[in-house]
């Protein structure tokens, strides 16, 4: 039994990167200094971004905390398979059984043929033989 979300699924990891590279450029932007020169004062050191900067610090901040607040999907969309009461302890514990062998590489024999003519090695979905020109088809 299986139950469906809707909505928007969310990756807490995107959104922990996410808060994270923007509380990055909020700080910078926080401190990010020009010096300009004003007329009458002289050389004065500003911070143009700083209000910027502290906006993507909180959002930087509130990202970060909504990827470790998020449950986990695998977390809430865990299902648990149904007991039958009538099971023995044996049959409940039995091992399942191996799962089958690998299929077996094919070898170069599966792809050749003998012509019908010349008895040279041909490849098999050839229909004529590229030595003797021999059609490869049953005349039946």
């Amino acid at each position: 039994m299986s139950t469906e979300t809707s909505g928007i699924h969310m990756n807490r990891g995107l959104l922990i990167l996410f808060g994270i590279i923007l509380l990055a450029i909020g700080l910078f932007a926080s401190f990010y200094q020009e010096t300009h020169y004003f007329l009458h004062i002289g050389y004065e050191t500003v911070t143009p971004y700083q209000s910027i900067g502290i906006v993507l610090d909180i959002a930087g901040i509130v990202f970060i905390a909504l990827g470790f607040l998020i449950p986990s999907p695998r977390a809430s969309q865990t299902t648990f398979p149904q007991t039958n009461a009538s099971k023995t302890k044996e049959e409940s514990s039995a091992i399942p059984p191996p799962p089958p062998p690998p299929e077996q590489p094919r070898s170069t024999a599966d792809f050749v043929k003998k012509c019908i003519n010349c008895g040279r090695e041909i490849p098999s979905a050839w229909e004529e033989c590229q030595y003797c020109k021999a059609s490869q088809r049953d005349p039946t």
